[in-house]
């Protein structure tokens, strides 16, 4: 009967309710001599799982294996009620299984023996003042992932096969409505819900009747940006060329009726394009976009995002309403800067939002030479950036001549892992409108002497908020941030043990006693979700935040 696991069924004797004719008041720690009976275990603890338990309990000498109950019932009777599950071991701990999700149960146990000898009085659960545990919620969901979705559906997947039997579903139109599974649904374990808004998160509920089994949340993807002309990459094309600029330039200007104008190109998911000009010479060139052209680089929903690799930097030359990128993966193709600016240009906005941009081995952003530049804005949100900035190169992103004036630069929603030199160097000119940092986690970046935020001798005012900062790039002369405008990180940031600033201290970001290794769950390969609740509330890169029980 070792190791053996039982489930003794409801039958008539449920009649029997939750009479307690025959209860034990607490547990048993003496020996009834009358009977010889054993000693009850020594200890009893519970770990609760969703759909499990794990029961750690001390061994009694004599006993050859014990039986432990659990039901939703209190388990007062003294004889083992045939609505509960019944298990009997010799290990500890042992895991009690076949449980249901966000459930009541009370347990107790006892040592029995082999030999005849009276089994034990049961020995009951008791937390504190409670006589039962509750078990987590059932998880049996998956991630809603890129393929899972596009601008009007989302596909929600389960454990095919699994009995369930409704969504209740909330977000956009949705409040608290049900949608039924078909038996199919159930056996495929997936349902598309349709008709959805863009850009729109939706959470839903799984149910078996009245047991939650699981919950998901998923956000629409974007749909293709309104513009003067939108174009989509044909599948087999994998060049975005400076004659093909010219041709969406030119539709757009026909379609707006003006010069100012604005091109949508739409890239196919998965694919990897290049992007470049050609010179006279054959060579490769940068692209430019002509004067009054808005564009948005826009990466179609699929299960992975479009892959940009220029292979040289992009020329902001002229006057530009926006340059945007969105939901696209932007990588070093041998330019070594994404854009390494020095013609004159006015651009209002210059942005990047669901995207990840990696291996530039100069920086992302750079301006240089002797020529007006002006940017309104440049924004960052809900950005992976990583592997940039190698010691040879520059700042991330680094305004580099007092003739290049932002306005602002936002950042939020983001993660930026592993770089040198400084996070931003804009010591030339100040930002009148400030930098603000906010939603965003940092890992191994900030090389030897350099600094998160080097506004040095400007009147640019830095604030930061709801950030995590885990471990600097070099522990030992990795610098904070300087200004003549105020540095601001007052309202809930947390840093970790390893973030070392060995000069220019961000007050109010004062080192936590946990490293980063303590916080996150695989920091080295790139997965910053958090190991433990280290704040009351949601701080750092939102996809990093662990969900609730």
């Amino acid at each position: 009967m070792k190791n053996k696991y039982f489930i003794i069924c409801a039958s008539a004797a449920l009649l029997l309710g939750a009479a307690a004719t025959s209860c034990t008041e607490g547990n048993d720690w003496d020996v009834d001599s009358s009977f010889n009976r054993l000693f009850t275990p020594t200890s009893l603890s519970v770990t609760r799982g969703d759909t499990y338990a794990v029961v750690d309990y001390g061994k009694i000498e004599g006993a050859d294996y014990y039986q432990i109950e659990v039901s939703q019932d209190s388990l007062y009777q003294d004889e083992v009620s045939t609505s509960s599950k019944v298990f009997e071991t010799n290990e500890t701990p042992f895991t009690v299984t076949g449980l249901a999700g966000e459930t009541d149960y009370f347990l107790r146990m006892r040592s029995c023996s082999n030999s005849g000898t009276p089994s034990s009085k049961w020995f009951y659960y008791i937390d504190g003042s409670s006589r039962h545990f509750t078990t987590r919620p059932e998880q049996i969901m998956n991630p809603v992932t890129d393929a899972d979705r596009d601008d009007s559906w989302i596909r929600f997947s389960w454990t095919p096969g699994a009995e369930v039997t409704h969504f209740i579903i909330n977000g956009g139109a949705f409040n608290n409505e049900r949608l039924a599974i078909s038996d199919s649904e159930k056996a495929a374990g997936e349902k598309t819900v349709t008709g959805l808004a863009p850009t729109t998160t939706y959470s839903v509920i799984l149910y078996n009747g009245d047991a939650r089994r699981g919950n998901a949340t998923g956000t629409t993807a974007a749909a293709i940006p309104a513009a003067s002309y939108k174009y989509t990459m044909p599948e087999g094309e994998t060049h975005i060329s400076q004659d093909l600029i010219k041709e969406l330039a030119a539709a757009a200007q026909e379609a707006a009726g003006s010069a100012n104008c604005s091109v949508t190109l739409a890239l196919q998911p998965g694919v990897t394009y290049s992007l470049n000009g050609t010179s006279e010479d054959g060579s490769d060139a940068s692209i430019k976009f002509p004067d009054g052209l808005s564009i948005t680089f826009f990466g179609l929903a699929g299960a992975a995002k479009p892959i940009i690799a220029p292979s040289k930097s992009v020329n902001l030359v002229d006057s530009h309403a926006y340059i945007r990128f969105q939901n696209v993966e932007i990588t070093d193709g041998g330019c070594q800067y994404l854009i390494n600016q020095s013609a004159a240009c006015t651009i209002a906005e210059l942005s990047f939002e669901d995207c990840y941009i990696h291996d530039f081995e100069r920086s992302i952003i750079r301006t240089q030479g002797s020529n007006d530049q002006k940017y309104e804005l440049i924004k960052f949100d809900n950005c992976i950036g990583y592997n940039l900035s190698t010691a040879n190169g520059y700042s991330q992103i680094y305004i580099g001549q007092d003739k290049s004036i932002v306005d602002q630069l936002i950042i939020t929603n983001s993660t930026f892992n592993t770089a040198q030199r400084s996070f931003i160097e804009a010591s030339k000119s100040p930002m009148v409108k400030g930098i603000q940092i906010s939603y965003c986690t940092f890992y191994n970046i900030i090389a030897n002497g350099r600094y998160f935020a080097d506004c040095n001798g400007q009147d640019t005012n830095i604030t930061i908020s709801y950030c995590v900062f885990g471990k600097t790039f070099d522990p030992e002369a990795s610098r904070g941030a300087r200004s003549n405008g105020t540095i601001d990180a007052a309202v809930k940031n947390f840093r970790a043990a390893d973030c070392v600033f060995a000069s220019n201290n961000i007050t109010d970001l004062e080192p936590s006693e946990l490293t980063s290794a303590q916080i996150f769950a695989d920091p080295d390969n790139g997965n910053f979700t958090w190991k433990m609740k280290f704040y009351d509330e949601p701080i750092g890169d939102p996809r990093w935040i662990p969900t609730d029980d």
